[in-house]
């Protein structure tokens, strides 16, 4: 739990003791990661994140309008996983 939660705060702080810590932890599991990486589906995602930087997305709009509403549904239907989303009314 702790590299996915490292690897969102290095990408909404940018702080690099984040990204740091992040990798240090990679590196102790790398070799679970090329053995048998389905059994570390979060270690997977924190990787992924830190293997580039994220997607900014703000959502600008109220909640629960149709038109924010489908704006929001587009976002979270991607594939992708690195990004962050904001709101902001």
């Amino acid at each position: 739990m702790l590299a996915p939660n490292l690897s969102r705060l290095h990408g909404f702080t940018g702080e690099g003791r984040y990204r740091e810590r992040a990798e240090e932890i990679f590196s102790s599991f790398s070799t679970y990661l090329s053995r048998a990486s389905s059994a570390l589906p979060r270690m997977l995602c924190a990787v992924d994140r830190a293997a580039g930087p994220p997607r900014e997305i703000v959502l600008s709009g109220e909640k629960g309008r149709p038109d924010f509403e489908a704006l929001r549904d587009a976002v979270f239907a991607s594939p992708s996983l690195n990004r962050v989303v904001a709101h902001a009314d």
